[in-house]
């Protein structure tokens, strides 16, 4: 079972910064998903079929925010995997 952990976002709007707080499902993603261009492809587009563009979406920019500072090559991979997702829908190949 999927436990929902909560984490802060925060973002800077002008000179001032914004923070909230955002739901994070843990177990969501299988194991060893990240370690590869292409395993982490073929798990985005078996969750999109299950829960939805949006969903996995919304999942994977959550990761890449996460990571942008802490692991730049993970933030990388998953902005690369974000953008076919959406060459993909946009021709209604998932």
């Amino acid at each position: 079972m999927a436990q929902v952990k909560k984490a802060k976002i925060c973002q800077r709007k002008g000179k001032r910064l914004v923070c909230r707080e955002i739901k994070i499902k843990s177990d969501v993603w299988p194991d060893g998903a990240f370690d590869s261009y292409e395993k982490l492809l073929k798990a985005a587009k078996r969750m999109v079929k299950k829960d939805g563009y949006a969903t996995v979406i919304r999942r994977l920019n959550i990761v890449r925010i996460w990571n942008k500072n802490r692991n730049p090559r993970l933030a990388k991979r998953v902005e690369k995997v974000m953008a076919k997702l959406r060459r993909l829908h946009a021709r209604d190949e998932i």
